[in-house]
């Protein structure tokens, strides 16, 4: 009987890449330090990527679809967790990069999980279905995550627990972009984080603004967080409970 094995980059293997590629179904993949990449690094098979932390810059400019993305996500049950990714050469279109891009994969998870600096997308959802948790991405040049069905399978993305997006939605770039209602495309907002906004077939989503003190629920500022009342904004700040 086989047992699952940890991989450390760097340690046991020198790259991200070299560690995939000795991992069987049901390792785990664990940084020990920052990393950096030429290359996109495609996860093929069930594995959990642990970063530990720590950050995979891609020193590199899209050269071609599979070639376009810090890490491409291929398999199913795949595991993303405790990691940033960023760019420190991206170019502009037609070189640009995405952060995370899941392709046609089913039952993948990324909890924890930061993507910024990127000319593309921080984290593309394409015909699969992802659970994402505790996301953070700043200063994506296209959109902070987008969700669209590009063979027959479908999308869905599950978002949940606490969301920070540091790029400006809905215009120029939107929190989760929907290319197309009119597919097979699914956002599951379990908190209630976000408000949408369609643009004819397409739709925008935005983080609702959250009150910060007691301060910014007084003369009416609780109006603008969507509360019904001071009194429910109030609460929200010092207990978190949301009664929106």
């Amino acid at each position: 009987m086989a047992f699952a094995a940890t991989i450390t980059v760097p340690g046991d293997e020198a790259t991200v890449a070299d560690a995939v590629a000795a991992a069987a179904a049901g390792d785990t993949i664990l940084l020990t330090a920052d990393v950096v990449t030429t290359e996109q690094v495609t996860i093929n098979k069930a594995i959990t990527l642990d970063g530990g932390g720590y950050t995979i810059d891609a020193a590199f400019v899209k050269t071609s679809n599979s070639n376009n993305s810090a890490i491409g996500v291929q398999s199913d049950n795949v595991l993303v967790k405790n990691l940033s990714v960023t760019s420190s050469a991206d170019q502009p279109w037609p070189e640009q990069l995405h952060g995370i891009n899941i392709y046609d994969s089913a039952g993948v998870i990324l909890e924890d999980v930061t993507a910024s600096d990127f000319e593309g997308i921080g984290i593309v959802v394409n015909s699969s279905e992802v659970t994402a948790s505790n996301i953070t991405t700043s200063n994506n040049g296209w959109h902070a995550i987008n969700v669209d069905q590009r063979t027959s399978n479908p999308a869905v993305l599950t978002i949940n627990n606490t969301s920070v997006h540091g790029e400006v939605s809905p215009v120029p770039n939107p929190h989760i972009y929907v290319d197309d209602t009119t597919k097979d495309v699914t956002v599951n907002d379990v908190d209630n984080q976000y408000y949408y906004e369609d643009f004819g077939d397409a739709r925008a989503y935005t983080l609702v603004p959250q009150p910060v003190t007691i301060s910014d629920c007084k003369k009416g500022g609780w109006e603008g967080f969507g509360f019904s009342n001071q009194g429910q904004c109030v609460r929200f700040v010092e207990t978190g409970k949301d009664s929106r």
